[in-house]
């Protein structure tokens, strides 16, 4: 619903610039690892990754840049 409408406030007012990013599933996998993340290694994805950060099973990660 909010892509429509920002797709329809751009037509009628195209001072506005939209960009669309779309995320899908950060967080999700099925608990066996036969599908999404692979809950025995290292994570593929960043909320995984901050989440293995969180309860202590991986060391903090560095974020480089300031934008």
């Amino acid at each position: 619903m909010l892509e429509k409408f920002f797709a329809d406030l751009h037509k009628s007012d195209t001072s506005w610039n939209i960009a669309r990013l779309r995320y899908c599933n950060p967080v999700g996998s099925h608990e066996s690892g036969l599908n999404g993340e692979d809950l025995n290694g290292i994570p593929k994805g960043l909320m995984p990754f901050i989440s293995k950060v969180a309860v202590g099973k991986l060391k903090p990660l560095n974020v480089f840049g300031d934008d």
